[in-house]
């Protein structure tokens, strides 16, 4: 049986088992060229995804020069092997929907405003299943929150035509603006860091710029009935761990669709978030903007397959005052920051080498949720509490860089008191969610933390299940 057929026939076979049974140079240059030659009959882009990692593996093992490698796999352009699997992942996601192939007349007078806000995302259990790969083969379960912060939603996204032909991009937290008027400058979205990237990226799959760099933007936006102004606002800063770069996404894609006068679908929106994150390298799963557009604690799942297209089942997160979940719960954040692309980079390359303590943890997130949601259903907060630990286990497990020193000693100094404690997203910074053991504990958590916070950015928030979701307004 070759290679290839082995990885067919399990699904779980681990590129590190294979790479194991080859014992000389021939053999490795014998596998490598299975691996070709698999790729080369095979379109399926997850398949061909994990010979490329396996490729990857194999080149390492065996020390095959890197430019043999990359000419034997038909690979001329990509600079690694990694980066051509990364590549077919994107595709996979890509599948799922086209990009406009023409420009459309705007659905909005020149003096109408499209103003969109939503809520955040707090990640309860089953996280990392969401992420493509993982979903498509998998499927995904996981359970998550939309909600405001002190009150407020903190993303919101607002879009108005102007005369100029041009489109101008502003951020307000940041104090940034930008003005396009070539399909070059608005092509110039690779750079994730960027804070124009995720904008820029929106316009284009939405359909309001050309994706086609010999399409003048001029014309383009002449059918659109005159430039754009959009202006996006985050309150939050980049690598809180509430998912608001996809949310934020989701919010643009959503602002702009109304421009174009699309009618609203949650499921559509979901999808091309998708898109967006994979266009601009990020790699990110679904349950960021489902946790934003959708309202209210979810159990949210889905099949195995290209479509991710999600089941969703409410619960009850009830923070009214005096109950035992508002005293006993705390929202803190860390003062650091850490942006996902690499931690997301990693875990991906370590599914696609079907790392079999990966695929472990995996089943234990989604059975995790199921447990969560029955938690959450019998209003269970010790349950909730132990649910949340349970899941930080978890994360660590995925990727060690969940945690490091700072928030450690920031953790053991109110450990005492906590009976559950949770780092929302991937970790590593941001906000940290906190279950004290009664409503004295928490009393003495938040007097510990506000008498010695760990950095001058450091504070409690107070926040509320969203009951509302992404919101679309005209004015």
């Amino acid at each position: 049986m070759t290679i290839p057929e082995q990885l067919i026939a399990n699904e779980r076979l681990s590129a590190a088992e294979i790479v194991a049974g080859i014992r000389s140079p021939a053999a490795a240059r014998a596998a490598l060229a299975e691996l070709a030659d698999a790729l080369s009959r095979h379109p399926q882009p997850l398949f061909r995804a994990r010979l490329l990692c396996l490729a990857e593996a194999l080149a390492e093992s065996a020390g095959l020069p890197r430019a043999f490698c990359l000419k034997t796999l038909g690979l001329a352009t990509p600079p690694s092997m990694r980066q051509a699997a990364f590549s077919a992942v994107a595709d996979s996601v890509a599948q799922s929907a086209a990009i406009p192939g023409h420009p459309k007349p705007a659905q909005i007078l020149h003096d109408q405003v499209v103003w969109v806000t939503t809520p955040v995302r707090m990640d309860f259990a089953g996280g990392w299943s969401d992420t493509p790969p993982i979903s498509t083969e998998l499927g995904g379960c996981v359970v998550n929150a939309a909600i405001t912060l002190n009150g407020q939603y903190p993303i919101q996204v607002m879009a108005k035509l102007n005369q100029e032909g041009v489109i101008r991009l502003s951020s307000i937290d940041l104090s940034e603006r930008i003005t396009l008027s070539t399909t070059a400058e608005l092509l110039d979205h690779a750079n994730p860091h960027h804070w124009a990237a995720l904008p820029k990226a929106a316009l284009i799959l939405a359909g309001i710029g050309p994706s086609d760099p010999k399409i003048p933007l001029g014309k383009w936006l002449k059918v659109l009935g005159g430039g754009l102004d959009l202006t996006i606002f985050s309150a939050l800063p980049k690598g809180s761990g509430m998912g608001a770069s996809s949310i934020l996404g989701a919010a643009v894609l959503a602002c702009l669709g109304r421009v174009l006068g699309e009618p609203f679908s949650a499921d559509h929106l979901i999808t091309l978030t998708s898109i967006l994150e994979q266009r601009m390298c990020t790699g990110g799963g679904w349950q960021d903007q489902v946790g934003g557009i959708i309202p209210g604690v979810k159990l949210i799942r889905t099949k195995p397959g290209p479509d991710q297209t999600p089941a969703l089942s409410w619960s009850v997160f009830n923070l009214r005052p005096g109950g035992a979940l508002r005293e006993r719960t705390l929202l803190y954040f860390t003062g650091q920051k850490r942006m996902a692309r690499n931690i997301l980079h990693n875990v991906v390359h370590r599914y696609l080498s079907r790392d079999p303590g990966l695929l472990k943890t995996i089943d234990d997130l989604k059975t995790a949720a199921l447990d969560m949601k029955a938690c959450l259903d019998a209003q269970d907060v010790d349950g909730f509490a132990q649910g949340i630990e349970q899941y930080w286990t978890l994360k660590k497990q995925v990727d060690p860089g969940a945690t490091n020193p700072q928030i450690e000693a920031l953790l053991k100094s109110v450990a005492r008191w906590t009976e559950g404690r949770l780092l929302p997203g991937a970790g590593g910074g941001g906000f940290i969610l906190l279950v004290a053991r009664n409503a004295a504990a928490a009393r003495k958590i938040q007097a510990t933390l506000s008498a010695n916070p760990p950095n001058a950015l450091a504070r409690f928030f107070d926040f509320e299940v969203d009951q509302t979701g992404l919101k679309v307004t005209v004015l």
